[in-house]
């Protein structure tokens, strides 16, 4: 969630309203199991926390996957508390970043794909 960067302290009008900050589940087990990141969850629910304090509105999306597909209520029932609307998708390709997930096998099965 890029917006784990936003400090207290510094002046969020730098982030543009309708930003997209991925959010990977709604709890620090989801977090540390897709990134491997301790408190993941708890970052995220102070930064937007402070983006909506400031008045900006950030687009929540997510992308659904085997390891975070039981959180996609949450998910959506997290965003709702921030009057925010989650925008998920199932569509996953292979990262073009060099990380070594291989989209096959975090993808959900689907009919549509057989």
């Amino acid at each position: 969630f890029s917006g784990t960067v936003i400090r207290a302290t510094r002046s969020s009008t730098r982030a543009s309203t309708g930003s997209p900050e991925s959010l990977y589940g709604a709890s620090d087990e989801t977090y540390e199991r897709m990134c491997g990141v301790k408190h993941g969850f708890e970052k995220v629910s102070r930064a937007l926390e402070l983006l909506t304090a400031a008045g900006i509105r950030p687009l929540v999306t997510t992308t659904i996957v085997k390891d975070n597909r039981a959180d996609l209520e949450a998910m959506s029932a997290f965003a709702d508390s921030f009057g925010l609307v989650l925008r998920a998708t199932d569509e996953i390709v292979n990262s073009v970043r060099g990380t070594d997930t291989d989209a096959d096998a975090v993808r959900i099965p689907s009919p549509s794909r057989s």
